[in-house]
């Protein structure tokens, strides 16, 4: 573990780290709680609760680095990070010092393979959201829409057909009715029609 005595404030450290940083404008410093560097997804500096400072090195640099300043490999949460050497505080308060180990961290995370993004931000996740949820009401609604659109042209299909049948119906009956008015009165008499509408016949 990295021997980083607790003689400076967590307040103290966050400012000579973003001084440190400053030194490269083109590197972006992110975190809050724990302030980082990071390109192309890989992360090169950390600031663990803004108290520990571990910096990315290449393997030949990181063993110098950790001999010449007396330190350690980093150490975070019970897991060593292999790579990290753990900037000690005089270090830390030696910007110029320090400022040569980040431009050497730089350089050697330009190299690595690019992280693609595993999570979207909070806007893009609620972009997505509001989208998706647009997708399913506007689903359902249409699917409503067809199921009325397919039961009402059924209905109007099935009341022509029965309106056409009661009118073919009484065709035929008048039609049998004017040729044959005795059956048809009997016909009419068997299911309770009044008889005398078949018996008018002038035949």
């Amino acid at each position: 573990m990295g021997a980083t005595k607790e003689n400076m404030s967590a307040a103290s450290r966050i400012d000579l780290y973003d001084k440190l940083i400053a030194t490269h404008p083109e590197i972006e410093r992110k975190g809050a709680a724990n302030p980082y560097t990071s390109l192309n997804g890989n992360m090169f500096t950390l600031l663990q609760d803004s108290r520990r400072l571990a910096i990315r090195l290449p393997e030949d640099q990181r063993a110098e680095f950790v001999r010449k300043h007396k330190t350690a490999l980093f150490e975070a949460y019970g897991a060593v990070m292999k790579e990290y050497g753990a900037v000690p505080d005089a270090l830390l308060k030696n910007t110029k010092e320090l400022e040569k180990y980040l431009e050497l961290s730089y350089q050697y995370v330009k190299t690595l393979k690019p992280k693609p993004t595993k999570k979207p931000n909070s806007r893009r996740r609620l972009e997505r959201a509001v989208r998706s949820r647009e997708f399913i009401l506007e689903e359902t609604f249409m699917s409503s829409i067809g199921q009325t659109a397919s039961i009402s042209k059924t209905s109007l299909w099935a009341g022509r057909i029965l309106s056409a049948l009661a009118v073919l119906l009484f065709v035929v009956t008048g039609l049998f009715s004017l040729l044959k008015p005795e059956i048809a009165a009997q016909g009419a008499a068997r299911y309770g029609y009044p008889t005398v509408l078949w018996r008018a016949s002038p035949w």
